[in-house]
């Protein structure tokens, strides 16, 4: 009934006043909710809300003069933009009110009706108007169609108007709401190898989640965390996160790993779980079931471990030039419970009394280690380089800068100086090496080489005498301890000025064969003062081959080959472990390696392609290592596989060897499916009493069941049997049976105990009591051998 829909309207909000006439722009709409909804009610119903009524002459009057959106059709949780302008169009002030946005199925627009945004206006004088707009979501629960969208002014009635009637007003246009097979994440099984485990030790945990909606989820994350209780929040403790690119509905996907329990976690008891779509990226069809919890809990113990303490830090002078020595006296000491292994204690500057990996380490000093209680004091000359540039600085201590300590307390490692630090950079020159490059790529040892490089002076002051070196490395880090090549001397470079050159330099004689980089350093002796020393150095695109063979060819083959886990998930992830070495006495131009399943040992290239890596440069006896995690294709057929890799898959580089790029691991893999959750209860306790009974006679059974399962367990019950083995089965003389208990949920355990006559079968002797327990409603037990149990001592049966 419309008449009935129009009494639910709300009554006008109050605002305070921001001058009259003036236009105020509020901030976006706050929301929590996902949908919007605005239909008038009164005097509703589009274009600029006029009152209507009488207004007493120092009253306010609020008015919705529009409310617009756009586009005009979306889907279930995207957003929509909407903008109302609300005017106080009376001659007294508003108190502050809210302004309110909802969606609803007809134009009369209610508080039932299904809210999606709000903001809050502090107050609006006579004759001024707020203007406010903002992003808001629809959400899951709006089913497909057209909707109205509406605005309610101070709906709670905190403002006293002449006429409370013209508060709500619908746009002009309808909102046409579209549907989209929306994902939902459930994580089905979270299982951790341990259940004790020392602070910063490592625990392996594995999780199992799939996509139970119609929709497919794109890429999402799943966190492990650590919780001191069952209820699994991104506020717990983060073991580690992995991501998943895309789960199609009905999909799997299955992870295990090594995660560090952090070295601060408090000791005692935590939950282990998983939480599927961290930071709700995925609008699911049900948000409440993205958790899951470990049957059994973790028990992190703090072992005794070292604490290192900064406990002195001064330095002198306390203003200098860039370049300039400044003498640092520091103390550390261990007051710990452990000695402390090697370890480092770094000097920083810092712009704030903040210490972070943005600040400037000057230098440090290597410690052998600490024994409990002892302290280590040095004072040294450190010089501050250019790079630190100028300013006022705090001067700060840091023990085990590098993290390589595990401690007890990891808080108390920094100290920082009193008073400041005044750094003073004057003009200098700064050179930079901007191009490289040589000639011909491959050689023989007493060969030439011909080297092309350029140098520019990016600084305020001209450069004397500047030598430049060109060196050869055999990895791809060039230093000045490399192989050096040849130099030459730039008597004078001014500011911005660039000087090139062409060089012939011979590869020495005893430079061994192989791949070598070649790179070109400014000032390689250092003896210019830079505020910038980390440009100095350009190494050029590709290798410089010394052979010696006339004809030099590449060879590659597979060095090493892994791949874990053995048993995966259809869909699941397999991380490749691989090693491409290249054996020949030529450089290999970029080339790919490809993995493969197979169902027989030939792997070729016709077999089920798992991944593929692009090696771009591989250089004589060099090698290339990777680990990747691959997410196989859904749809392989479960079973058992060989796993292989082909290097240079197809052939495009021509090798000495052609025969030996094919590598197969022993051994298989197995895509699998698993069951669905499933209960599995277990006996985790048996006993009973009296332990000597007469023929005929009574005693009493109590255990323990525990479900170790991944679902809850419905009705169940524990039969009693008299065996003359400790083996129990149901062939055995059956002594009675228990309680049905009801239910028993993932990870709980029911105790119980029953009386019980001896079975009339039993004769004088000595006996074993034991139990069954079996679930009688619901999803069937999943596993069937640990259903039984042997109470650990012997039952004697007498006249």
């Amino acid at each position: 009934m419309r008449g009935q829909r129009q009494e639910k309207c709300a009554q006008p909000p109050t605002v305070r006043s921001r001058g009259r006439g003036s236009r105020v722009r509020t901030p976006l709409f706050t929301t929590g909710l996902s949908i919007l909804a605005l239909a008038s009610c009164g005097g509703g119903g589009g274009g600029s809300g006029g009152s209507s009524g009488s207004t007493s002459s120092g009253d306010p009057e609020l008015l919705i003069e529009s409310v617009t959106f756009s586009p005009s059709q979306a889907n279930i949780g995207e957003t929509i933009y909407a903008v109302d302008i609300i005017k106080n169009d009376g001659a007294g002030t508003a108190a502050g009110f809210d302004v309110e946005i909802y969606l609803s199925l007809d134009p009369f627009i209610t508080s039932a009706d299904t809210l999606i945004g709000m903001r809050s206006i502090a107050g609006l004088n006579p004759g001024e108007t707020s203007v406010g707009g903002g992003f808001l979501t629809l959400p899951p629960t709006l089913s497909e169609g057209l909707w109205y969208l509406g605005v309610i002014v101070d709906r709670a009635g905190e403002v006293a108007e002449g006429n409370e009637a013209d508060n709500v007003q619908v746009a002009f246009q309808t909102l046409e709401v579209s549907t989209v097979p929306a994902p939902d994440l459930s994580v089905n099984l979270v299982t951790v190898n341990v259940s004790q485990v020392e602070a910063g030790q490592l625990v392996e945990v594995s999780d199992t989640t799939q996509n139970v909606g119609v929709g497919d989820a794109t890429s999402f994350q799943i966190g492990i965390y650590l919780s001191l209780d069952a209820t699994i929040t991104p506020g717990d403790v983060l073991l580690g996160l992995r991501s998943v690119p895309f789960l199609g509905a009905g999909e799997i996907t299955q992870l295990s790993g090594q995660l560090t329990v952090p070295a601060a976690t408090t000791p005692g008891t935590w939950f282990v779980g998983a939480l599927a779509d961290v930071g709700g990226i995925q609008n699911e069809s049900d948000e409440f079931n993205n958790t899951g919890l470990a049957a059994q809990p973790l028990t992190v113990t703090a072992p005794p471990r070292p604490d290192l303490r900064m406990t002195e830090l001064t330095f002198s002078p306390n203003a200098l030039d860039a370049g300039q020595s400044l003498t640092v006296s520091e103390t550390v000491i261990n007051q710990g419970l452990m000695p402390a292994d090697p370890f480092r204690v770094g000097i920083f500057l810092s712009s704030d009394e903040t210490i972070d990996g943005e600040d400037h380490l000057i230098g440090f000093r290597s410690l052998a280690g600490l024994s409990i209680g002892e302290g280590s004091s040095t004072s040294a000359p450190l010089v501050v380089p250019a790079v630190v540039g100028g300013g006022t600085f705090h001067v700060a201590a840091v023990a085990d800068h590098e993290e390589s300590i595990l401690e007890s307390n990891e808080e108390n490692n920094t100290v920082i100086a009193l008073g400041t630090l005044v750094v003073q950079v004057p003009p200098m020159p700064d050179l930079e090496t901007t191009a490289v490059s040589f000639g011909p790529s491959v050689v023989e040892s007493g060969e030439a080489v011909t080297v092309i490089e350029r140098v520019r002076n990016s600084g305020t002051v001209p450069a004397v005498n500047v030598r430049v070196g060109t060196y050869i490395s055999n990895n791809e880090v060039v230093t000045t301890s490399d192989v050096l090549l040849g130099t030459r001397v730039i008597s004078s470079l001014g500011v911005g000025d660039v000087d090139e050159a062409l060089n012939e330099f011979v590869v020495p004689a005893g430079v061994p064969i192989g791949s070598w980089t070649v790179g070109v350093i400014a000032d390689d002796v250092a003896g210019i003062l830079e505020p910038d020393e980390g440009n100095n150095l350009l190494v050029a695109a590709g290798h410089l081959d010394v052979t010696g063979s006339p004809d030099p060819q590449a060879d590659l083959l597979v060095g090493s080959l892994q791949a874990s886990p053995s048993s995966v998930l259809s869909g699941g992830v397999l991380t490749i472990q691989s090693n491409i070495r290249n054996e020949g006495d030529l450089s290999a131009s970029q080339f790919h390696v490809r993995f493969y399943l197979s169902q027989d040992s030939v792997i070729e290239s016709t077999d089920f392609l798992v991944g593929v890596r692009t090696i771009f440069q591989l250089g004589i006896d060099s090698g290339s290592a990777q680990s990747f995690p691959y997410t196989l294709d859904a749809s392989l057929p479960l079973g058992d596989y060989y796993f292989g890799a082909i290097c240079d898959d197809p052939n495009v580089i021509l090798e000495s060897d052609e025969d030996n790029n094919v590598e197969v691991l022993p051994g298989l893999i197995e895509i699998f499916v698993p069951p669905p959750p499933a209960p599995d209860l277990t006996l985790v306790d048996l006993s009973f009493d009296p332990a000597s009974v007469s023929l005929g006679g009574q005693f009493q059974v109590s255990h323990t069941v525990r479900n170790v399962g991944n679902l809850d367990a419905e009705s169940y019950r524990v039969d009693y049997y008299i065996s003359l083995d400790s083996e129990i089965t149901s062939d055995d003389f059956l002594a009675g049976s228990g309680l049905t208990a009801p239910s028993l949920a993932i990870g709980d355990e029911a105790p119980s105990s029953s009386q019980i006559d001896l079975p009339a079968e039993v004769t004088v002797g000595t006996w074993y009591v034991g139990g069954i327990v079996s679930i009688l409603t619901g999803t069937a037990d999943s596993n069937l051998s640990n259903d039984d149990l042997s109470a650990s001592t012997t039952l004697e049966v007498t006249l």
